[in-house]
């Protein structure tokens, strides 16, 4: 779904767990204070092999150098 594999989850999972129990732990809780942006996506790229390359509006002045 986000690109977490189950085994790293629960990997993970289990590494907070045991953080929680343990107060000496050195695992650091993050916590987002905002909500993630998505970025506008107004240029994609297709490649045959299946790879897509997303850029946001902001990247177009790299793109007209590749080009040319």
């Amino acid at each position: 779904m986000h690109g977490v594999q189950y085994a790293k989850f629960q990997y993970w999972l289990r590494k907070y767990r045991a953080a929680e129990a343990d107060d000496t732990s050195t695992f650091v809780d993050l916590v987002a204070t905002t909500q993630p942006t998505k970025s506008i996506c107004t240029l994609e790229i297709h490649f045959p092999s299946g790879a897509v390359v997303k850029l946001p509006s902001s990247e177009w002045e790299i793109v007209r150098q590749l080009v040319g």
